[in-house]
């Protein structure tokens, strides 16, 4: 089994073009082996739209959200709700008609 670093839990968070995310613990996610069909992460659907950025982060981090029209935020992590997977999510950004997230720093 692989090591995981100590402290605290690191913690993935996922985000749509349609502007919503969705933070999850680590320890929901369990380890796959070769056959396995994956486990689900966040439910997608029209209102939210499809996953463009998946990153790894800590309570205390920063994400700068930027849009196709060149809207651009930064968002405290600790201000994303933590939930478990297959969630929805909740809104990170408002976004213009037309305009979409296309990634975080």
């Amino acid at each position: 089994m692989a090591e995981v670093e100590k402290g605290p839990e690191k913690q993935i968070l996922i985000v749509t073009d349609k502007g919503f995310a969705t933070r999850t613990k680590l320890s929901e996610f369990r380890v796959s082996h070769r056959g396995t069909k994956g486990t689900r992460a966040m439910f997608l659907n029209e209102k939210n739209g499809n996953t463009i950025a998946t990153k790894m982060v800590d309570e205390e981090d920063l994400v700068f959200v930027i849009t196709k029209l060149g809207q651009g935020g930064l968002v405290p992590v600790n201000e994303i709700r933590l939930m478990g997977r297959g969630k929805s999510g909740t809104k990170l950004m408002s976004l213009n008609d037309g305009d979409e997230v296309v990634g975080i720093l």
